[in-house]
């Protein structure tokens, strides 16, 4: 058994056929004075049906009909699967950059909620292109007051409580309220709080 030959595209085929019938109106334009029964369609008829030959010898089952419905069918399938839309409408656009909470122009800390420092990450928060606000931060303040609070288009359609990381015996929540209010809960008590990597989905 030989080794199979590769299958040319359908995007390929119609090219070599667009070549072949460019080729073929220059002859019909040059031989036009020579004989009135040359006509333009028959030299075409001629070079789609060699060109079938020729595709044939090399993909069984292939045929210049065939290519063409595949090229239009890919086509479609692609129209299909983008809903109708150019591709480049679905680019993803950047993300925003990080708000800085307590930097000038960002919502300030409350309650006498700070960083923690000591090269652990600074209270922040920003949302993506996919809708989803994004937390982080390692925050030192009194447990079951409000931290800082997110501005309008930064927060959730109801409430969320979400599991943080905290400094000390016990266990951490952080409230996520629907006015924006970011609210660090501890059991029994804790003075640091880590919300790095906390996300939600914005309505």
């Amino acid at each position: 058994m030989g080794a199979s030959r590769p299958t040319p595209s359908p995007a390929l085929v119609l090219g070599v056929l667009a070549l072949v019938f460019a080729v073929a109106g220059s002859a019909v334009a040059g031989t036009a004075g020579l004989s009135s029964k040359i006509t333009r369609a028959k030299v075409r008829a001629i070079a789609a049906k060699q060109a079938d030959r020729r595709i044939t010898e090399r993909a069984p089952g292939l045929s210049v009909d065939r290519a063409r419905t595949a090229d239009n069918a890919q086509t479609a399938d692609n129209a299909q699967n983008l809903g109708g839309r150019p591709g480049g409408a679905y680019a993803l656009a950047e993300s925003e950059p990080f708000h800085t909470v307590g930097l000038t122009g960002e919502p300030p800390f409350e309650n006498g909620w700070a960083n923690l420092g000591g090269g652990r990450s600074a209270a922040a928060f920003y949302r993506d292109s996919q809708g989803l606000v994004h937390l982080k931060g390692v925050l030192s303040g009194t447990t079951a007051t409000t931290a800082f609070t997110l501005p309008e288009g930064y927060r959730p359609s109801e409430q969320l409580f979400m599991a943080v990381a905290v400094g000390g015996p016990g266990y951490g929540g952080l409230n996520v309220n629907t006015d924006g209010r970011i609210v660090p809960i501890c059991s029994p008590t804790c003075s640091v709080v880590g919300i790095d990597g906390l996300s939600f989905r914005l309505p």
